[in-house]
């Protein structure tokens, strides 16, 4: 926001203290320094505070505002806080960085209990002075914009571990690929993807399965049996049809061994 662009400050900080290594200063005091100057000449202020938090804020006060008025807050939770409301009139420009009535405002900071209450029986009257509209600027970081990139990177850099890229041929053979040929990269999944015509045309997807096959010997001991396993892959074939017929080339098991066979399912 510019300087001196509003009329009415209402400022109403956290009631803390900064927490860093040193010099921590009260919250309220940080907001006030930071938001005074938005304040134009014979604007007001409104500055909720608990009354602990006046004297480190009472230079800064006095120096930009005069006609200051102090006020309780009856509510519990104000009680329970002490809590006092100061209301003040920004100071002509060349009046500003003398704080004449700073005194005035540490005297009433150790009398609270002497404040005026703040209700419908204050007198005080405070004229809003006419302003433009007040213009926000944010000069700080694209917190969206930097969080959809960092999703955005990070996929990027968990694709390459969480999806196998696909490998693409696209030049001619140096040779003529014979059958044996053409048989090993259509099982390695080099020759995915569509073929024929009409209604012959389909997807073909090759992929490698792993096989556990057990059998059992016989051991040197009297009824000692070794169960013995051994890894192996094979290859399995899907057929999927533009009619939804599917067809499918995989090996099966079967009580005398091992067995290819083909698969069909009807249209979904």
């Amino acid at each position: 926001m510019q300087a001196e662009s509003c009329s009415l400050l209402y400022l109403n900080p956290p009631h803390d203290t900064e927490l860093g290594p040193h010099n921590n200063q009260r919250m309220e005091l940080v907001f006030l320094e930071h938001c005074y100057r938005w304040v134009r000449t014979e604007g007001v202020l409104v500055f909720v505070i608990p009354v602990t938090a006046l004297n480190p804020c009472a230079r800064l006060l006095a120096s930009q505002f005069d006609r200051m008025s102090l006020f309780r807050l009856e509510h519990a939770d104000c009680i329970r806080f002490h809590q006092i409301v100061v209301f003040g009139s920004r100071k002509k420009s060349h009046a500003r960085g003398e704080p004449l009535e700073v005194d005035a405002l540490l005297r009433a900071g150790y009398r609270t209990s002497s404040l005026p209450p703040l209700n419908k029986d204050v007198t005080e009257r405070y004229i809003i002075p006419p302003s433009s509209p007040a213009t926000i600027h944010y000069t700080g970081l694209p917190l969206d914009q930097i969080e959809d990139a960092i999703e955005r990177l990070a996929m990027q850099n968990a694709r390459g571990v969480l999806v196998r890229k696909r490998q693409k041929m696209s030049r001619r053979p140096v040779t003529p690929l014979h059958k044996g040929h053409v048989g090993l990269l259509a099982c390695s999944g080099m020759l995915n993807g569509f073929f024929g015509q009409g209604e012959d045309r389909h997807i073909a997807h090759w992929r490698a399965v792993k096989h556990v096959d057990e059998f059992n010997e016989e051991g040197d001991e009297p009824g000692e049996t070794i169960i013995r396993r051994r890894e192996r892959f094979s290859h399995e074939l899907t057929l999927a049809f533009e009619n939804g017929r599917i067809l499918e080339l995989k090996e099966v098991k079967e009580n005398n061994g091992n067995k290819s066979e083909i698969s069909r399912e009807g249209n979904d």
